[in-house]
């Protein structure tokens, strides 16, 4: 049994297998085999689930000060619902940009929360002062190798549903659910292809690559808060270099385009951060898929009706997606 499996067996009794199901339609409007990881319907809402379980039920838990992380949504919501079950003491630190329905499903587990800053990095630094000013555990949202395990458990699922994928795609923000998804099917599946796929206003990981080096984006202006983050870490950023095929950009507005087109064609509503995905398939920005079997993470559902993208971009009415549409990619780097 290695690490993913031992993982696997800690979390099961607090999270749920989530379906991995064919986009049929899609599949034929693509060109390829299109297969859906249903994260949105997981515990919380987010794939994030996973390593927060992980990371609050493999520990000890003796520290009586609890535990102190940041996010912008589903790794804090994921976070407090564990440390809830597990009684243990949680402040949270979340941006000023974090939608207000996240904000309340937080509240509603009965957080300490803090609101400060525009971004997720604002609220990571007073998250961190506050550990080291109180005691309490400091948890970075995606940099924590436990938290990063747990996210590999999803990976796991999907090759027991389907044991052989020749593409796989997920968004990034700060790479820690890439590291952990794409990184156990890379293992697993050396030929695997990887690719990652970001918002511009939050392409910090691209960007990184465009200078070899991690670098921080002057601000957060994309509306997929959930993959909203300034800058990632070097344990994220060497993972990413050495394993993904290729990262790709696009906009708000194509990611809003592809979400109403995972409404309508499978009825699943997720986040823009999972949709953005699809946008960049869409975009025919992800190389070589006709004939692929290809897999999409769909990492969180964590929105509402009133926060649906087409609105929130404030867009004219949606056109017809086209591939050519200068809004819709902004950049891709091929590795």
């Amino acid at each position: 049994m290695d690490k993913t499996e031992k993982a696997l067996k800690v979390i099961a009794p607090y999270i749920v297998k989530t379906p991995l199901l064919k986009s049929k339609d899609l599949s034929k409007k693509l060109g390829c085999e299109l297969y859906f990881k249903y994260e949105h319907l997981q515990v919380a809402g987010s794939v994030k689930a996973r390593g927060s379980f992980l990371k609050v039920f493999s520990a000890e838990r003796t520290n009586p000060k609890g535990y102190v992380t940041a996010s912008s949504g589903n790794h804090g919501l994921s976070i407090a619902m564990a440390s809830q079950q597990a009684g243990v003491k949680l402040k949270l630190f979340m941006p000023e940009t974090t939608p207000e329905s996240k904000i309340q499903k937080v509240k509603a587990l009965g957080v300490d929360l803090g609101i400060t800053g525009t971004s997720w990095d604002d609220a990571n630094d007073a998250a961190f002062a506050y550990g080291k000013e109180t005691g309490a555990e400091f948890i970075h949202a995606f940099a924590d190798p436990t938290i990063i395990l747990g996210h590999s458990t999803a990976a796991l699922e999907c090759l027991q549903d389907m044991p052989s994928v020749d593409i796989a795609i997920c968004s990034i923000g700060g790479g820690g659910i890439a590291h952990g998804f794409l990184g156990y099917l890379k293992r697993k599946l050396p030929n695997l292809r990887c690719y990652g796929v970001e918002t511009y206003g939050a392409e910090s990981m691209l960007t990184s690559f465009q200078h070899n080096r991690v670098m921080t984006i002057p601000e957060i202006t994309s509306k997929a808060s959930a993959i909203g983050v300034r800058a990632p870490v070097d344990e994220t950023f060497s993972f990413a270099k050495k394993n993904l095929n290729g990262l790709v950009a696009v906009s708000d507005y194509a990611a809003a385009v592809a979400q109403t087109t995972i409404l309508n064609y499978d009825k699943q509503l997720v986040e823009l951060a999972a949709s953005c995905c699809v946008a960049a398939l869409q975009a025919e920005k992800i190389p070589n898929i006709q004939g692929k079997k290809v897999l999409v993470l769909l990492c969180g559902g964590n929105t509402t009706m009133s926060e649906l993208g087409l609105e929130a971009t404030a867009q004219p009415k949606p056109p017809t997606f086209l591939a050519n549409d200068k809004r819709a990619v902004v950049s891709c780097c091929q590795l």
